[in-house]
């Protein structure tokens, strides 16, 4: 388990390429690429995203979903997630680093106790984005 007792984190991390990353207990972090398979960039400042990180600890999964279609993925992921410390639960920054702060909006945040199917993770994707996406 991680010294800071952080169940997850997700970054959209800056430098150039905005880039997703989802970080678990255990310190095994995956990232999804900077580019899509056309070489435009996955996230990009000022547009609206769906985002979906799912850690499933029975099937040693891993992956992270953008706007309904899986970005990256792990096989063999034996992570520890939801097991043990939990340190605070924060939106927005990293407990207790001030200068890590996300610039934007968070909407229709939702946790869930099991794992979403790809067909679920589409239809609220469907749900929730905006007219003409």
């Amino acid at each position: 388990s991680s010294a800071s007792g952080r169940d997850c984190i997700v970054e959209i991390m800056e430098g150039g390429k905005g880039i997703i990353g989802f970080g678990t207990k255990d310190n095994n972090h995956l990232t999804a690429p900077a580019t899509d398979a056309d070489g435009k960039d996955l996230v990009s400042t000022g547009t609206w995203y769906h985002l979906t990180c799912i850690a499933d600890a029975q099937n040693n999964t891993k992956s992270i979903w953008l706007n309904g279609v899986k970005v990256a993925g792990k096989n063999n992921w034996t992570g520890t997630a939801n097991v043990s410390f939990h340190g605070p639960f924060t939106l927005g920054n990293i407990s207790g680093a001030a200068n890590m702060c996300f610039s934007g909006n968070l909407d229709d945040i939702r946790i869930y106790d099991r794992v979403l199917s790809a067909g679920e993770i589409t239809a609220l994707y469907d749900l929730e984005k905006p007219k003409g996406k």
